[in-house]
Formats: structure tokens, C-alpha cells, sequence
């Protein structure tokens, strides 16, 4: 999902302002960075087709993230279960965040941009923004020893202050791990949600096409749809918060099982119990390009339950047809099951 962007800047001839298509261009070069959904594509292109100052804000800003990558190393390679470092972001001046529409500096695993885009919410300096590619599983330590841990193809944006600290999930699943203070609450955004917590460990989801979710692993969260206050909701450790239209928060209780079993993407894994194959399928399409097809719908049905490697839909095949006793037809990009 793009995140629409308000600015008070005078619109130009073609009805956009400058800043705002920048802004706009800076996110879409991040977007490209990670890898882009076939929904994420056809807006892209339709975007770019729009206005030609769309295309030359993107190719700018593109540009931009090849500079950095040459200019300055993002730091080293995280893996679940390592210890993070995190070197202090370069920022640019002020003066050149008001002028140059756009601005750039490079953190690590992130690149922070210009002042709009996070004006909606927080303001302060402008936000670090963060992303995993598809199949990608990231982890970043904040300047509180706060630690992210971004599931496949997921885009957050950190504004810190010294009264609050701030996080919007644009896209995907984030594991938050909250370093306590009681003086500076932390607060995510995914859509119109907000959560609120002091020091805690949670999952958010926020994914096109689905509700947003929280799953509160340890401590206490506070969950609200902004616009309506009274929906606010308290969820402790096991507890899982889905949005509903209407701004309906919907609480219920889980087994710790089942917390340990959908955060398995933290050390690589998917884990299913009771699921039908189809659902199987979309999910580890979120991690890799190679399509499990299944053209029988009564094979789409049958559940399964399973420990399987996140990036190895082949090898998952594979033991679901030694399981089912069912056929695999291995192609590019795909893999089908399939019966005698």
C-alpha cells in the first residue's frame, strides 16, 4: 500500500507540488530497493505515467540510493539472533532539508528522507526509513536498544524525539521489542491504527488487502483506531488485536503456541497447524518468487501442519507430495502438486 502524503506546499501547474512528488519518488526508490509486488508494479507504472515529473523524481531518487550504497556501508549483515550495531545515521543540514525537496542520508539497513513525509503523525527531524526485501529477514537496533525485526518485505519509517519515540509501519510485519521508558511512550502506527506501549515485546501487521493486526507476545499494549478514541483496547501477553471495519478493534486470547508458531519468521521458519495447502502457498509466496501451484481444488484444501523453511517452497513440495502421496512438476518460477 502507498501512504497518501499531505503538504502545505502551493501545487504546481499539473496539481501536485514538487515536494510532495519527491517525497512520493523517495518512497517509490525504496519500494524498488526491497522489491516490488505485481499490485506494487502496475501502481508504480501507472504512477510514473501520470505526470512526466513523476518519472524524473523517481529516476533522482534512485540515483540518491545508488550514491549511498557507493558512499557510505550500511553496517554489518544482521541475522536473527545476533547483536546488532548501529552506527550514528549521517544527516544532512536543515538548510538543505528546506531546500533540496529531497534529502538523503545514509544509516544502517535505512535511509532517511525529506521532512514531509512524516508530518502527518510525529514532527521533529525527519524519520529513518527502513526496509527488508522479499525472502529477507532484518533486525535493527535503535538508539534506545529498542530492536526491529522486519519480516520478508516490509517498510517501516523511526522518528525519534525527546518526548516520544515514533514508528510507522507502512507495509508488511515488525517484531518490536520496546526498551522501557516511562518518559517517552513508544508508538506504532499501521494505517489507522495506533499502538501504544512502554516496554514490551509485540508484532504488527499491516499488508494490502488484509486488517491490520497486533500480536502481543509479552507485557501491555494499548491498541486505538486514531479517529475514534473510545475503540481503545489493552491487551496483555497472548493477546491478539484485529481491526474491523467500522473502527472495531476485535481482542481474543491465544495459546502461546500458537504466539511461538506465527513469529517462526524470526528464526526463518513458517510454521502451520490445521491450515488447508492453498493458504500454505500464499504464505510462502511472501518470501519467494517460486509459485506452488496447485490446479485441484481438493488438494488446495487438504490441511496440513508443518515446520518449514520460509525461502524453500521446493523442498516444502516435496514433502507434502512424500506426505499425500501426490506428484511434483518443478518449472521456472514454479512448482506444481498434482495427482495420478
Amino acid at each position: 500500500m502507498t501512504p497518501e502524503f499531505e503538504t502545505d506546499d502551493a501545487p504546481g501547474p499539473q496539481g501536485a507540488t514538487e515536494n510532495a512528488i519527491d517525497v512520493k519518488s523517495a518512497l517509490w526508490a525504496a519500494r524498488l530497493d526491497r522489491g516490488l509486488s505485481a499490485a506494487e508494479t502496475a501502481e508504480l507504472g501507472a504512477w510514473t505515467a501520470a505526470d512526466v515529473r513523476h518519472r524524473g523524481a523517481l529516476a533522482r531518487a534512485q540515483a540518491a540510493f545508488a550514491y549511498l550504497d557507493r558512499a557510505k556501508a550500511l553496517g554489518p549483515n544482521f541475522a536473527p539472533g545476533a547483536a546488532p550495531q548501529v552506527e550514528n545515521p549521517v544527516r544532512p543540514s536543515r538548510r538543505r532539508l528546506l531546500t533540496g525537496g529531497m534529502a538523503a542520508a545514509a544509516a544502517v539497513g535505512g535511509v532517511a528522507f525529506g521532512p514531509r513525509l512524516y508530518t502527518r503523525f510525529f514532527s521533529g527531524e525527519p524519520p529513518q526509513l527502513y526496509t527488508s526485501k522479499k525472502g529477507e529477514i532484518k533486525l535493527v537496533s535503535l538508539t534506545d536498544e529498542s530492536v526491529l525485526t522486519l519480516n520478508t518485505h516490509s517498510l517501516v519509517a523511526v522518528n525519534y524525539t525527546g518526548e516520544r519515540r515514533g514508528v510507522e509501519l507502512m507495509d508488511g510485519e515488525v517484531m518490536f521489542a520496546v526498551a522501557k521508558d516511562q518518559a517517552r511512550p513508544f508508538s506504532v502506527l499501521a494505517g489507522e491504527l495506533e499502538v501504544r506501549a512502554v516496554g514490551t515485546s509485540f508484532v504488527v501487521r499491516n499488508m494490502a488487502g488484509l486488517p491490520p493486526e497486533v500480536l502481543v507476545q509479552e507485557g501491555m499494549v494499548d491498541v486505538v483506531y486514531r479517529a475514534q478514541p473510545t475503540s481503545l483496547v489493552r491487551a496483555g501477553a497472548n493477546t491478539r488485536v484485529t481491526g474491523e471495519s467500522g473502527a472495531r478493534l476485535i481482542k481474543a486470547s491465544v495459546s502461546p503456541d500458537t504466539v511461538a508458531r506465527e513469529t517462526a519468521w524470526r528464526q526463518g521458519m513458517i510454521a502451520f497447524e490445521g491450515v488447508s495447502l492453498r493458504t500454505a502457498a500464499a504464505e510462502f509466496s511472501r518470501y519467494s518468487d517460486t509459485r506452488i501451484v496447485i490446479d485441484d481444488a481438493a488438494i488446495a484444501n487438504t490441511t496440513i501442519t508443518g515446520l518449514f523453511q520460509a525461502n524453500n517452497p521446493a523442498g516444502f513440495s516435496q514433502a507434502v507430495a512424500g506426505s499425500l502421496g501426490l506428484k511434483v512438476e518443478r518449472g521456472a518460477g514454479f512448482v506444481r502438486l498434482y495427482s495420478e
